[in-house]
């Protein structure tokens, strides 16, 4: 690419061009004088539209990682003797895999392509030389496409400008195998293979498909005309839970890899343990006798950087239960970020511009009433930047509204029934959304009055107190006492990690206990000295891939401890090895620079009886966290759970591509809050628009979360639209209700196959 006037920043992004898009746009390849993009290796490059030129393959992990955007979280599978073998990329570069062929004897064999990223290249800081040009290289993925490239290009004067290009990558005849990112044990999936031949000829030739962890069926001799092509379906099973893969070549012409999970569908077992990795932490641990299936993840924490940036990829597909978090963190995250030493480069910056957007469409829903069951959503809009004058009103508005419905005495009003320490808690966590000195002397008044009943030696609770501190309700003596009833909650266990002990019955403003992630980062947030670096730490063990810490309220508080963070000083690297019974599984090195990752290890674990599980360091990270979940998946024996609570799952007839209705029906104690969790089979795209009988808390193409109440009869009928994509008979997940207000209170409905046409 070429860009002038001289000493000018680029910024270049490359990814798939959306096909609809493609053949609408004419092309902006831009001739071979100006386009700068040299191969790697003639013969296996990226060409230009037409040219027939395949990409290069290549094993350079370090090199990848450059093109891509910094990834928060880094993965790494270990594998033990009986476990299926982990996938491997295809790292190796296309010169060697040449050789590899050559050694084989298999003269015939294609290259086998397996690497396909979205967005493959991310630069944005190009320097051009003095005469306005600039050379990037860069490694083609195996997705045969065509890459739109975009170019950004502002000089020292201000002055800006951007281009579009595209090049495509192809093969004469190439496979192109349609397989989801996931299946479970035992679906039966009937897959696309397309078979595509560029060329002016016929094609003839065998196809042929392999698995791991499937069994794979249904291919053979095939024949594409000229410019043409072919869709042939292929049957898989999905036989083995973990890492799993199809393999599909055509002939001599091209073969394709693509990977996925197979998930077990027992019921799950989890024991957990966490802690500060200092030097090597070992526990024993044993698996039912019945495990059918057993796998160890291990998330090490190398500092808050990493959990933030973690939190805002999380973020990108949560609901609009956590449109508080969402808003907060796109509003502070910046901020945060670079008070942490990592200043949010571009891509940063618009994703974090994108959480604040969805967070606040989600916050204007959520704030047509406001009371204290929308204090967390006046706290966090009131953080909207004066410069933003449509939530900077809203703010206003909402604390406004908020503070005309305090009581005389200086509280806010508590469901009938309540204990003092809810209203307690409920007072302060309004007093903090509505921030206004006169709400606050009344409020502190009614912390005042109230005192002697709520914080009574035998009942005093570090929760509430730190509420209280959090929303400034106390003068400098009740501070101090205050500081000091959370101060004596807390202990510090030989794993240097904090905890803090709470009374029973102890619960949030909704009158839910609290998360353990909230309760953490309040105390934090309450006190300093040495109890903060362990209750950081504690924190940031307790947070797990995919749920975060918990609700917004939690994630809140989280954010805003994590904000006291100290990150030390690291060292340039630090291997973790991950040993089980003594024998080393997988490992990772922690680098310094790589400070903002989440690391997680994974490896299959024994499946019977109790086993000896290590992490050793190589050296000292400080404040390096990990949290170690073993699951084991047993078969299910029925209906499972607490009596009284049911859910029975029906559906309409299923077809590849015709929505159909998913119903479920409830049963449980009347007027309760219950939530349900439905987890359709893989390839089913929820609607959660069309869900009638309940209230959505979240829905993506995973599970659907609805929040219900039953009436007088303890029966509820829900009902959500589903469309699925895949044929073949696929279990479903297993599908749970809870109490709302304790969740240990759950009645679970075994996963179901379901056949779809």
């Amino acid at each position: 690419m070429t860009a002038r006037p001289a000493a000018t920043l680029l910024a270049l992004v490359l990814m798939p061009s959306c096909g609809a898009e493609m053949d609408a746009e004419p092309s902006m390849a831009p001739p071979p004088a100006e386009q700068e993009m040299k191969r790697a290796d003639s013969g296996r490059a990226g060409g230009a539209p037409g040219g027939g030129a395949r990409p290069k393959m290549t094993g350079n992990r370090a090199a990848r990682e450059e093109m891509a955007p910094a990834a928060p979280m880094v993965e790494a599978l270990g594998d033990m003797e009986g476990a299926a073998a982990p996938m491997k990329k295809a790292e190796k570069p296309a010169d060697e895999a040449e050789k590899d062929r050559a050694q084989s004897g298999d003269d015939e064999a294609p290259a086998t392509r397996a690497w396909f990223p979205e967005t493959f290249l991310w630069r944005p800081l190009v320097i051009t030389d003095e005469a306005g040009l600039a050379t990037v290289n860069f490694t083609v993925p195996d997705t045969l496409t065509t890459w739109r490239v975009l170019g950004l290009a502002a000089n020292r004067d201000g002055a800006q400008a951007g281009s579009v290009t595209s090049f495509m990558s192809t093969l004469p005849v190439y496979v192109d195998p349609v397989v989801p990112e996931k299946l479970r044990l035992g679906d039966r999936v009937f897959l696309p293979v397309q078979v595509v031949n560029t060329t002016e000829e016929s094609v003839s030739g065998l196809l042929t498909v392999e698995g791991l962890g499937l069994t794979a069926s249904g291919a053979g001799q095939v024949t594409v005309g000229p410019g043409g092509a072919i869709v042939e379906r292929v049957t898989a099973v999905a036989s083995q839970p973990g890492p799993g893969r199809l393999a599909v070549r055509f002939a001599s012409a091209d073969a394709a890899v693509k990977e996925l999970v197979i998930e077990p569908t027992g019921r799950p077992n989890a024991q957990s343990r966490g802690g500060l990795l200092v030097g090597a932490a070992s526990m024993d641990l044993a698996t039912p006798s019945d495990t059918e299936h057993a796998e160890l993840r291990v998330t090490l924490h190398p500092g808050p950087l990493g959990l933030l940036r973690a939190e805002l990829n999380r973020t990108a597909g949560a609901s609009a239960y956590d449109a508080p978090f969402t808003f907060a963190l796109g509003v502070d995250g910046a901020a945060t970020l670079t008070a942490l030493g990592a200043a949010p480069d571009e891509a940063a910056v618009a994703s974090l511009r994108s959480a604040r957007i969805r967070g606040y469409q989600s916050l204007v829903r959520q704030l047509r009433e406001v009371g204290p069951d929308q204090a967390l959503a006046v706290a966090m809009i009131s953080r909207a930047p004066e410069d933003d004058e449509l939530a900077w009103r809203l703010a206003e508005v909402s604390r406004q509204r908020l503070a005309e419905v305090q009581r005389p005495d200086g509280s806010w009003t508590v469901p009938q029934g309540s204990t003092v320490q809810r209203l307690l808690v409920t007072t302060a966590s309004c007093a903090w959304a509505v921030n206004e000195t006169g709400s606050r002397v009344l409020a502190a008044g009614a912390v005042e009055r109230l005192y002697d009943v709520a914080f009574a030696p035998e009942v005093a609770d570090a929760y509430t107190a730190a509420w209280v501190l959090r929303a400034g309700l106390a003068d400098s003596a009740t501070a101090e006492a205050l500081r000091t009833i959370v101060k004596d909650a807390v202990s510090i266990g030989g794993d240097g990690l904090a905890r803090v002990t709470l009374p029973a019955g102890v619960v949030g403003p909704d009158g839910r206990p609290p998360q353990e992630a909230e309760v953490l980062a309040l105390a934090a947030l309450a006190l300093e000295g040495d109890e903060r670096p362990a209750l950081l730490a504690a924190l940031m063990s307790a947070w797990a891939p995919g749920r975060g810490f918990g609700g917004p309220a939690a994630s809140v508080a989280a954010l805003d401890a994590l904000k006291l963070s100290s990150l030390g000083t690291k060292p340039e690297s630090m291997a973790v090895v991950l040993k089980i019974d003594g024998v080393e599984v997988t490992r990772h090195t922690l680098r310094a620079e790589a400070v903002g990752e989440v690391v997680v290890l994974r490896a299959p674990a024994p499946k019977v009886g109790e086993h000896h599980y290590e992490l050793v360091a190589d050296g000292a990270w400080p404040g390096l966290a990990y949290r170690m979940d073993l699951t084991a998946w047993t078969p299910w024996t029925g209906e499972t759970g607490s009596s009284g609570l049911k859910v029975i799952v029906g559906h309409d007839e299923l077809s590849v591509g015709d929505p159909a209705q998913i119903t479920m029906t409830v049963s449980g104690p009347e007027s309760q809050s219950l939530l349900v969790e439905h987890r359709p089979p893989v390839g089913f795209r929820l609607d959660g628009s069309s869900l009638t009988g309940g209230t959505l808390v979240r829905a993506d193409d995973e599970s659907i979360v609805i929040r219900v109440t039953l009436g007088s009869s303890g029966l509820a009928s829900l009902g959500v639209v589903a469309t699925p994509t895949l044929a073949g008979t696929l279990s479903t997940g297993a599908t749970s209700v809870s109490l709302e207000s304790n969740p240990n209170v759950i009645g679970v409905t075994p996963p179901t196959p379901w056949t779809v046409e």
